[in-house]
């Protein structure tokens, strides 16, 4: 059986645990954000939701299943690697031209230290398991920052090329600069 069979047969066995129909478009979902984890860690961050007496009594949203790994192992390297799976999702569902919009601020903050959204996206394949690893070292640093010291969005090509548009040409400054010259000139 295949990663992917292995997961969906997992998330609907949870469904069906919940009483939740599991729609093509939830499975898109969950495979976007967890699709990259081995079908055994999957499993156990289900099976550790299950049995919390305070979340697992509702079907597990992304969220619930990412709090399973970051709060209670305490792993960072865990909370990390799940970062990595919603941004790696990101990549997929808006790419290099949508902005970046994720609750987890400390994936925000190391994606802008690695040169940003744009820079990531530009990655090669074939060196995306050094990005990954990259970006799990460098998350590491900023897990104890505050959160409100860190980004709450980065900009995808299409949002700063009309930051762009809006901003006058070089051209334009120039003729703005000559005209309050005049003006200050003929003031005298």
């Amino acid at each position: 059986m295949s990663d992917a069979a292995k997961f969906r047969e997992r998330l609907v066995a949870i469904g069906e645990l919940y009483g939740k129909e599991i729609t093509p478009p939830l499975m898109d979902l969950y495979w976007q954000a967890f699709g990259y984890m081995a079908p055994d860690d999957f499993s156990l961050m289900l099976t550790k939701h299950t049995l919390d007496p305070d979340r697992g009594r509702f079907f597990p949203k992304p969220a619930d299943l990412i709090y399973q790994v970051s709060e209670n192992d305490g792993d960072i390297e865990d909370k990390a690697q799940l970062a990595w799976g919603v941004i790696m999702g990101e990549m997929r569902r808006v790419g290099v031209y949508g902005n970046l919009e994720i609750a987890d601020g400390q994936a925000m903050a190391t994606i802008q230290a690695m040169g940003g959204w744009r820079a990531l996206c530009g990655t090669l394949t074939k060196d995306m398991e050094w990005k990954r690893k990259e970006f799990i070292s460098v998350y590491k640093t900023y897990e104890r920052t505050p959160l409100d010291q860190l980004p709450s969005n980065l900009p995808g090509l299409v949002e700063l090329e009309n930051h762009k548009k809006s901003q006058p040409s070089g051209l334009q400054k120039l003729l703005i600069g000559a005209e309050a010259f005049k003006k200050w000139e003929s003031n005298d």
